[in-house]
């Protein structure tokens, strides 16, 4: 999302989240006016930060405190690092934008960095709402916990994502693959590409990405989510597929194309007047980061311009690398053109 920003929080910086953990740990009955509410709640987090937990919060252009998600990482003496989402969270007026999604996918690339194979979490086995979020982020559910809360309650669900062999996704509509995905129902009706570069001392190469579900390669692709804008689809796709946070350094590039709306199921939903939907593109220096995959690709590359366009099934793909590369060329240093989002 344009303008979101996460960043560790330790100490007094959970503070602003107080109100919002609150929510996440007790529903509604939390209040952080009393005092025996808010000493409950500082001893819970204190108990975990010792524990462990480490805390990262989403701030938006302002600086207020949008959202907050907490991670466990405990290190094991002979075996891999134990890792579990422990708290998750978007203020209310910033909820359905994609936020929690990108504090999600943050948090399990904490994790992957760290050297944790699976992330865990627990929630409320009768919350349809939140076992879907997981699930659209890749979790499954492994086991149900009955009666946690007493004798007649749904009880809690465990569900868990694998970091080292996750299971496949089911495929979703590419730059323009042409097929159907069960995960495009909640889509807005826009595609986004974003090309990964960065420069070396023989030119610049470009990251390209080879498909889980059908063996080709592009670049990152996705759609946007609910009333997500196309950069801050871009921000979140690039996050969840390479593991970068943009942090608004996107370059919004001139190319756009057009893909058929039948590529997706929610078509429906957007009217009988809707027959393709734009694509729009972007770039973002990776410079020196390593990429971290998600489960829709096996493998990336880092290449020039030639084996780019010699590797990639869509002409998009290979329209929108060809702008960015004569921008490129044109343009030293770090500077590259087009709009930029913000901070570019």
């Amino acid at each position: 999302m344009t303008g979101i920003t996460i960043t560790e929080v330790i100490g007094e910086q959970i503070t602003p989240f107080f109100s919002l953990l609150g929510e996440i740990e007790s529903g509604r009955h939390f209040s952080e006016s009393k005092p025996t509410h808010r000493a409950w709640l500082e001893r819970k987090i204190k108990a975990r930060t010792a524990c462990g937990t480490r805390f990262f919060a989403a701030h938006n252009a302002s600086g207020a405190p949008v959202g907050i998600v907490g991670i466990l990482l405990e290190n094991k003496l002979f075996c891999e690092p134990y890792s579990e989402l422990v708290d998750i969270g978007v203020v209310a007026a910033h909820r359905r934008r994609g936020i929690g999604s990108r504090l999600l996918i943050h948090a399990v690339n904490f994790a992957n960095r760290n050297g944790a194979t699976v992330v865990t979490l627990t929630t409320y086995a009768a919350d349809g709402g939140a076992i879907a979020f997981y699930e659209h982020n890749a979790f499954h559910s492994v086991a149900v916990i009955p009666g946690t809360n007493g004798p007649e309650d749904a009880g809690d669900v465990v569900m868990q994502r694998s970091l080292s062999n996750q299971p496949v996704q089911a495929p979703r509509c590419g730059a323009s693959d042409g097929r159907r995905s069960e995960h495009d129902e909640m889509r807005a009706p826009f595609q986004i590409l974003v090309i990964p570069f960065r420069r070396t001392a023989a030119g610049p190469e470009f990251a390209v990405l080879k498909r889980s579900d059908a063996g080709w390669w592009q670049f990152v692709a996705g759609g946007g989510e609910d009333d997500e804008l196309p950069q801050e689809a871009a921000e979140r796709e690039t996050e969840e597929e390479i593991g970068i946070t943009a942090n608004g350094h996107l370059i919004q590039l001139d190319s756009v194309a057009t893909i058929p709306k039948d590529c997706f199921v929610a078509a429906d939903s957007w009217g009988q007047g809707v027959y393709v939907i734009p694509e729009y593109c972007f770039a973002v220096d990776a410079g020196d980061r390593a990429l971290t995959l998600s489960s829709e690709h096996t493998d990336s590359r880092w290449v020039p311009y030639d084996r780019a366009c010699c590797l990639l099934k869509w002409d998009s793909n290979r329209n929108a690398l060809w702008e960015l590369n004569e921008r490129l060329k044109r343009i030293p240093g770090r500077q590259v053109g087009g709009t930029a989002v913000r901070g570019a």
